[in-house]
């Protein structure tokens, strides 16, 4: 009965001070604002790998399969990449940056970077990056899915030798790597978030109204 007097006081207190009560729901809404914040944006990285359409190396193809990771996307979204790096591609390419890992994201032009994720899948995709090295204006390049859905690479500073994938975003193989998708906070978990602040709400209030 104390209790029930208590609050019914308490209710009271805040009715006859409008500011008082305003300041509580604003507390609450600003709790709310600064919990959800907290929650980290997903930033998911993706596989790709495509493979030379000439198996046995036709006139300046070379044979073999480019593998890589395209990094930094965030769920239901298009935007760029924070990251492109070729993991892997065929000896044969004679690459002047080395081995593999490469950062087609330093290279001096970056013409296309633009994903889109779609709960989980890259579902378009345009990336196009080249690199002045050598004797031609495409000393290196890489595409995938880019200009009329090319996938390709090459690497030797004179565009003489490269790995022509077939065209298309299903020919880039674009897959989630192991472990990299973020996950999302379950509806019965923003519950218990919002439980949970509602009774630091009602506590604060209680304290109001003592």
């Amino acid at each position: 009965m104390e209790g029930k007097r208590k609050m019914s006081l308490g209710n009271g207190f805040l009715q006859s001070n409008p500011g008082l009560k305003r300041v509580s729901h604003a507390l609450f809404i600003a709790m709310v604002g600064i919990s959800l914040a907290s929650i980290p944006a997903r930033a998911d990285d993706f596989s790709f790998s495509f493979t030379d359409v000439n198996a046995v190396g036709i006139g300046q193809d070379v044979p073999g399969t480019v593998s890589g990771e395209i990094l930094g996307l965030t769920n239901n979204s298009t935007g760029a990449a924070s990251q492109v790096i070729i993991t892997s591609f065929p000896a044969g390419l004679n690459s002047v940056f080395g081995p593999a890992p490469i950062n087609a994201m330093l290279w001096d032009q970056q013409n296309s970077n633009s994903f889109t994720e779609t709960n989980g899948q890259v579902t378009a995709a345009s990336f196009w990056a080249q690199d002045t090295f050598g004797s031609k204006a495409q000393g290196a390049g890489l595409f995938i899915n880019a200009i009329l859905g090319f996938n390709f690479l090459n690497l030797d500073g004179t565009d003489q030798l490269f790995v022509w994938g077939d065209s298309g975003l299903a020919a880039a193989n674009i897959e989630p790597l192991d472990g990299s998708l973020t996950p999302i906070p379950e509806p019965s978990s923003l519950l218990l978030l919002a439980t949970g602040l509602a009774g630091m709400v009602g506590a604060f209030r209680r304290k109001l109204a003592r």
